[in-house]
């Protein structure tokens, strides 16, 4: 062993020792520093800096959020030594914020606006004046953005990008690009209403426009055969599983994955039968349970299936006729068990969401077929109609400014630090 690897084996045993014996900060009391360090920067500017400190060791979670950055530590399972790469870690992020040049009075502009963007998310009033106010500071971000040289810069180059993916002039993007951060923000205003399940939730559920109901009705009707309910990250998504759900058979059982333990707000979305909702987190909860009850029928799922490697393994698909990789665990659960497939979007129009369903995927191994074989097959099914869905209406897909997270094939597979960043 080198004079230096022993050196730092000793610092950090001993950092271990002292966070044992209570003379330093614990990793959680490190990460909340970090994390109200990180709120005191935009957001190109916390993008820029994560990047820079390189990938996350395992027990470490940075979460980019509608309402600001997460950094979440869990030593459970943790070694000696991982730990301290966990609290070295943590350290390094600090010292890199804490070493950045002040910010400009641009910047500090840009903050003050983006926090009150975050307190209206977050407040009590009601839902319409709600989202003008949104509006109003989407457009004075934007502007304010202009004369921020790292935010204008990221979001000139992202434009460059997209206009070439989706084939449409940088200035056409660079407003898609705006109004897409107003209706992420709207409609996660709109989840936590949901959340809430207070009387102006079930007011919101009816703005609701499901021309597809009847047939879907049908289709479930006097039937326990098992479904696997998907979609995209599309308007009001949370709304669409809750009003789907308010006319499912009170006996059907539903599992809905989440990366986040649940308070009981999420379960409580299956107003017919709360009790019979299990909330399974992503990389916690076997797969096999969420088999078994598929196979037993009378089962739902519900998952959002345009999710990049943080949430699972993932398969090559074309997606706007790029390589790009996407999840393939909804496609690979319904094929095991033997469930159907019932993909739908939902989106705003004309100040009503809307719900349209798309064709059921009966999910099925082919002979001589493998599993992978088959889950990436059906899992190209569905982002191709995702792919029609962003085309109609790009704004309202919450990912649409990290679309080259998911075509950059180059990059997931040499695991860029930013790919362990993740977005709720």
């Amino acid at each position: 062993m080198s004079a230096d690897v022993q050196k730092r084996a000793e610092n950090m045993i001993s950092n271990i020792d002292h966070v044992n014996e209570g003379e330093l900060s614990t990793p959680t009391q490190i990460a909340r520093r970090v994390a109200a360090m990180l709120e005191q920067r935009t957001d190109a500017v916390v993008g820029t800096t994560l990047r820079s400190c390189g990938r996350p060791p395992r027990g470490v979670k940075i979460i980019l959020t509608e309402v600001g950055v997460r950094v979440e530590v869990s030593d459970c399972g943790l070694a000696m030594q991982q730990h301290g790469q966990v609290i070295r870690y943590l350290e390094e992020l600090g010292e890199c914020v804490g070493q950045l040049p002040p910010p400009t009075v641009s910047e500090r502009f840009l903050i003050m606006l983006q926090r009150a963007a975050r307190l209206c998310i977050l407040g009590g009033f009601p839902l319409a004046p709600r989202k003008h106010t949104l509006y109003c500071l989407g457009v004075a971000r934007e502007w304010v953005g202009r004369k921020v040289p790292n935010h204008h810069q990221r979001q000139q180059a992202l434009a460059v990008l997209l206009s070439v993916i989706l084939d449409e002039p940088s200035t056409t993007v660079r407003r898609l690009l705006r109004q897409q951060q107003f209706w992420l923000e709207y409609h996660y205003a709109r989840r936590l209403l949901h959340l809430s399940r207070g009387p102006n939730s079930d007011r919101v559920l009816d703005m609701f426009e499901w021309p597809d109901r009847d047939a879907y009705l049908a289709l479930a009707q006097n039937t326990h055969q098992a479904r696997v309910l998907v979609t995209i990250h599309m308007g009001d998504f949370f709304g669409a599983f809750k009003y789907i759900a308010a006319h499912a058979a009170p006996d059907r059982t539903v599992t809905s994955l989440r990366r986040e333990e649940d308070d009981g707000s999420v379960q409580g979305l299956l107003l017919n039968n709360p009790s019979g909702h299990h909330i399974a987190r992503h990389g916690a909860d076997q797969p096999l349970n969420i088999v078994a009850a598929l196979r037993r029928g009378n089962h739902t799922l519900t998952a959002l299936f345009d999710l990049p490697g943080s949430f699972g393994e993932t398969v090559e698909v074309m997606f706007f006729g790029q390589p790009a990789r996407f999840v393939r665990g909804p496609a690979q659960l319904a094929i095991m068990g033997r469930a159907w497939i019932v993909p739908f979007v939902t989106y705003e129009e004309s100040g009503r969401q809307h719900i349209e369903m798309a064709s059921m995927i009966r999910a099925e191994r082919r002979s001589e077929e493998s599993l992978t074989s088959a889950s990436a097959r059906v899992t190209q099914q569905l982002v191709t109609m995702a792919e029609r869905w962003v085309r109609n209406r790009p704004a309202q897909w919450k990912y649409l400014d990290r679309m080259m997270d998911y075509i950059n094939v180059a990059t997931e597979q040499s695991a860029s630090p930013a790919r362990r960043v993740e977005h709720a």
